[in-house]
């Protein structure tokens, strides 16, 4: 079980190298039993997913089975190796923001991040419900791979500190709800 940790922890501490996610999933398909072979299967295709376009051909298929595996693995452990892409964090900055949850700062809860470049908590979501409900508090979330999003689902962000509402006048509605390029947040020169 040490070398399990060990691995998990050099995943976290270079999210951009594949090469340990990829000795981890070696190792697993070594230690042979079905729950070690969907883990390291899983992380291939995470890692694979994360590398596609959002138009690609395979994308579809890959989720779908993606959220195959992820059912028989616990959400703790798929929480702390997914490279889940951020949704719903519609913050403008001056500034690239990593937009993917192994690349999050790890923090004393398993499923929450924190984002160096918004300073914002990102919240890791096992179900469409927890999903909606960190969304609709404009939280930015990361969402697990056996969640299916519909349509719409988190389109009832507080966008600027203030519940998206088509009934709220014009002028009581935050510049992206009307359409306008936000003002963009820029960091105080000292």
């Amino acid at each position: 079980m040490y070398e399990d940790v060990a691995f998990v922890r050099a995943i976290q501490e270079r999210p951009d190298d594949d090469t340990a996610r990829l000795i981890y999933a070696d190792w697993l398909e070594e230690q042979g039993d079905e729950a070690n072979l969907a883990r390291a299967e899983f992380l291939r295709a995470d890692g694979e997913l994360a590398g596609l376009a959002e138009e690609d051909e395979w994308r579809e298929a890959l989720e779908g089975r993606l959220r195959e595996l992820a059912k028989g693995i616990d959400v703790a452990w798929r929480a702390a190796v997914s490279k889940a892409p951020i949704v719903k964090c519609d913050h403008q900055f001056d500034f690239q923001c990593p937009m993917q949850w192994d690349k999050l700062e790890p923090t004393e809860a398993r499923s929450e991040r924190f984002c160096g470049g918004c300073s914002q908590r990102v919240y890791y979501c096992a179900t469409r419900e927890e999903a909606i409900h960190h969304a609709t508090c404009g939280n930015c979330v990361a969402v697990d791979a056996r969640v299916v999003l519909q349509t719409g689902d988190l389109d009832t962000m507080i966008v600027a500190g203030m519940l998206a509402d088509p009934s709220r006048p014009s002028w009581d509605r935050p510049a992206e709800e009307k359409g306008e390029k936000a003002p963009r947040r820029r960091r105080k020169k000292r």
